[in-house]
Order: C-alpha cells, then structure tokens, then sequence
C-alpha cells in the first residue's frame, strides 16, 4: 500500500510514532489481514495493529522459551510507553493501561503452556496442515498424567478434527514430548481462515493452559509449485490488500455471552473486580475483550482479549486504579468510587452487554 499517502491520511499516528519507517513496514503488513486498512477508521487501525502485534509477541515469545536452555530470558522493547504516543510497539500504554499483546506475553509466559509449531501461518487449499504439539512446565515438579486435546475448526468455527492424548511434562522449563497432527485441508476451501484451538489439562480435568492459532487459506498456496517455494525458506508474509481479513470472517458466526461482576475496594487507591462470564452460544468467542468504563481508569486483569470456548466460564480478576492523580494529566479523572464505574463484555462475534460491578 502507499505509506505517504497513509501517513497523510492519519496524522495523529504519523506525528505521534516512535519509530516511523519500522512502524509502518512492520506492524501494518500483519495488521493488515485482521481488516480492510483502506477502509478502516482510527479506532479499527489501533484495533489491527494491536491485535496484529498480540500475534507476533505470542509466538516469538512462546517459540524462545520452547528453545531452553538455549535461550533462558526475553527482553521486551518496548514494556510501556515513553510518552502519548498513538502507535507503537509498547505493552503498557501512557496511562498505566496494559494493551492487547501485554496478555499475549503473559500467557506465552504461563507457569504451564500449551503450544505448537505450525511451520507456517498461511496454507494452500488441497494442502495437508501439519503441526507440532508440546506443553512447557516452569515448575519443580513433572506433570504427570497431562491431558492435551488439539481441536481444527475450519472457516465457520466448526469441528474438522479432533486429538487426545496423554502426556507427562518435564518440570524446570523443558518442552516435553511432541505430538504430531495432520489435517487435510480441503481442496475447494475458500480463502479465508481455520483455526486451531489447544487446551492442556491435569489429570483431574482441570484447564490449565488454552492456545488458539488462526491460520490463513489462500488461492496462491493451492498451486503445488508454489507451495513448494513459499515452504522451502523463510518467507516474508503478505500485506492482504484484497482481503481475506479476519474480523469480519469471525462477525459472521455469532454467539453470545452472559456474566456477573463483583466489586471489593482494597485502598483509596485501588480496587479489586471479579467477572465470571460464560459463552452461552455454540461457537468459540473470539477476542473476548473486557472493558472498564469509563476508560480512563487503568485496570490490570489476569487475562483479556483471550478465546472463550463454546458453553465454557472463566473467571477474571482485575485490579483497576481508581485514583490517576499523576498518571493521566490530560482527562484529569476525578477519583472513582464503585457507583462511577461499569464493565462491557465483547467479542467481534458477541454482541456487548453491560455489567454493574
């Protein structure tokens, strides 16, 4: 796409980006399968870019702590903002407030995870997908009797294939044994995505770590010679000028969402909200997004933008400041009590309902 001509287009990201060339050949090119950027407003551009960076931060992050001992750490540029910036690649933004890849690195950083390699993100109708399924362990003591379930959802978030097994994981960081799966990708699918969704068990049931990949289904990668060049070296994917693009694939397949909110004020400063919200519908919610309104209060929750299976309930915890005195000195917002504050429930295919805390 033309970058002048974009830059031109939205000026508060072109004045206010940290780092402008990077930026703007980087970020946008994943960005850019979520939706339409020619299109998109500002609140869908920030939307994209944050979910598109949500997708690069989980895999490197998850991939280097597969590698130990190899690699032992990460280093993050940047954790928060250096100052009002529209559009970077920060975790926490001005205002204390975590974005969307802050809880992409925080489950990549899960004391257990579920993960595969998929060797690619974008596929050829025709093709087969394959995968690479393992789980980490930072604890000091295996996990025995583990149970992980690989489930593919093709283009309309229903069930394609199904995996099981058991497994025991090593503890103190290494990867244990993994788990190979195969499904061959039909070959009159559309362009459009499929998805991938792993949730890792102990042995008495209990969820403890969930991974949700979207890979993408293009016409290009159906011809055999071309796959064989885009899967021989690593390749640089494609900016989705024409589409297909994710949000409005997943806005099709509605479900729906209900839960309750509790409230307990632990200072003057903080407080401490707890959501259990459970999706009601028959497909996947995809990114449940939790809100505090207004928005100028910063809150910490223990997940967010995350995938909420069909007939599943979660219960998130959130650490909201009710003071920003200091941290926000352009709204200036008073000092929040209970009866200030509301909660909004979302995801891109469940339509919001409002919460009372």
């Amino acid at each position: 796409y033309d970058v002048e001509k974009f830059k031109n287009k939205y000026p508060i990201i072109r004045d206010r980006s940290a780092e402008l060339k990077y930026t703007f050949v980087k970020s946008w090119l994943k960005a850019s399968w979520y939706g339409d950027l020619g299109k998109a407003d500002l609140a869908q551009l920030v939307e994209y870019s944050q979910m598109g960076y949500e997708h690069n931060i989980a895999c490197v992050f998850e991939h280097w702590r597969a590698q130990f001992p190899y690699t032992g750490g990460e280093t993050l540029w940047t954790f928060n903002s250096l100052g009002p910036i529209a559009e970077s690649w920060h975790l926490i933004d001005w205002c204390g407030q975590p974005q969307i890849p802050f809880y992409a690195a925080k489950r990549a950083n899960e004391p257990v995870h579920v993960m595969a390699d998929t060797g690619f993100f974008s596929w050829g109708p025709g093709d087969t997908f394959r995968a690479s399924v393992f789980a980490l362990n930072d604890r000091d003591q295996v996990l025995k009797g583990a149970r992980i379930t690989a489930r593919i959802l093709d283009q309309k978030l229903k069930p394609a294939h199904e995996d099981t097994w058991q497994i025991d994981v090593p503890a103190g960081g290494y990867m244990s044994e993994a788990h190979e799966i195969s499904w061959p990708i039909p070959g009159d699918m559309p362009e459009g995505y499929f998805f991938l969704e792993l949730t890792l068990t102990d042995s008495q049931g209990v969820q403890l770590s969930r991974r949700a990949h979207w890979l993408r289904a293009v016409k290009m990668l159906a011809d055999p010679a071309e796959r064989k060049k885009w899967q021989s070296a690593p390749v640089e994917d494609l900016v989705a000028q024409t589409g297909p693009w994710l949000k409005p694939q997943i806005e099709a397949i509605p479900t729906w969402l209900e839960g309750t909110a509790s409230f307990q004020q632990n200072s003057k400063l903080e407080a401490e909200i707890t959501i259990n919200v459970r999706n009601t519908g028959n497909f996947p919610a995809y990114p449940l997004r939790i809100d505090l309104l207004p928005d100028v209060y910063s809150v910490l929750w223990t997940d967010n933008y995350f995938w909420l299976a069909p007939g599943e309930k979660v219960s998130v915890k959130g650490i909201v400041r009710l003071d920003m005195t200091g941290l926000d000195p352009f709204t200036k917002p008073e000092v929040a009590s209970r009866a200030n504050l509301s909660l909004q429930l979302s995801a891109w295919n469940a339509p919001a309902i409002k919460l009372r805390p």
